[in-house]
């Protein structure tokens, strides 16, 4: 809560006459001290078991998946949020948004990732594009126009792949209860996720995101010494020459010269980072890709 919200409310509260001159808050240190005691109200100060029990249970509306062996995993959603998809598959198929497209429906687009080390856990969000809101202000050129709506949290220890299925299960779950049917079957979903998740989603179309794997590249280069910008810089341009391929053919023809040895500008003249681009890098846009 803001101080200024603080000051607001303990003006409210304020008698009329000499009381009310008398109880105002002088200044602001006297609104800040009014603030510090709201704020020590929400600081857990019990052990470290009760604090969790105590969060658990605040939390108990929103969990629709636990466990705590062989790993930890607290998965949490809003009914609200649920029914928020719902109603916005509803809203898509009603209105005129997909009226002169019947046989392409507005997908639903869900970005996943995961946040490494936050205390002793990792937190994974799963987010989903809002094709029916557009975002007031655009704050760059990489930013989405929908509105962004938050949809699940797993906070779960290990960085297991068991841990990201049993999420998704969970979320498959909450999408085949509604009463106007299983929102999955209905529309398509597609999934924009780090490659290291893999095709994670069974109800969904998995698309790699292009800024994690620049980041691999990255660290691959790093890792191998190689990570001067003279060599770096035409790494990264060959990447985006592949994924901004304008049809299957060019793609094909631009692998063709990377096996052929024809590519060997900057790091890619070497025969580790062409071999990685080949086994790694390669598949992973052709199978993946947005097209």
């Amino acid at each position: 809560m803001k101080a200024r919200q603080v000051e607001r409310e303990l003006l409210k509260e304020v008698p009329p006459g000499l009381l009310g001159m008398l109880t105002a808050p002088r200044n602001r240190k006297a609104v800040q001290y009014e603030h510090s005691k709201k704020k020590a109200g929400y600081i857990l100060k019990g052990e470290e078991t009760q604090n969790v029990f105590d969060v658990l249970q605040a939390l108990s509306p929103f969990i629709k998946d636990s466990s705590i062996k062989p790993l930890t995993r607290y998965v949490l959603m809003s009914d609200n949020t649920r029914k928020h998809i719902f109603d916005l598959n509803e809203v898509l198929k009603k209105g005129r948004m997909e009226s002169k497209y019947p046989s392409d429906p507005i997908p639903f687009i869900f970005h996943y990732d995961t946040t490494f080390n936050v205390g002793n856990n990792h937190v994974s969000i799963l987010t989903m594009r809002d094709p029916t809101k557009k975002r007031i202000t655009v704050c760059g050129k990489h930013t989405f126009h929908e509105a962004i709506l938050p949809v699940a949290i797993m906070i779960h220890e290990g960085r297991l792949l068991e841990q990201h299925k049993a999420f998704f299960k969970t979320l498959d779950a909450q999408f085949l209860k509604g009463k106007v049917g299983d929102v999955a079957q209905s529309r398509k979903f597609i999934l924009v996720s780090d490659h290291e998740f893999g095709d994670v989603w069974p109800s969904a179309h998995t698309i790699f995101c292009s800024n994690h794997m620049i980041s691999n590249i990255k660290q691959k280069l790093k890792d191998e010494n190689l990570n001067k910008e003279n060599e770096r810089i035409p790494v990264i341009s060959f990447y985006h020459k592949l994924i901004n391929s304008r049809s299957e053919t060019d793609f094909l023809g631009i692998v063709r010269k990377l096996e052929e040895g024809t590519i060997n500008e900057g790091a890619m003249k070497e025969d580790k980072i062409r071999h990685y681009f080949l086994e790694n890098i390669i598949p992973k846009i052709r199978d993946y890709d947005g097209r």
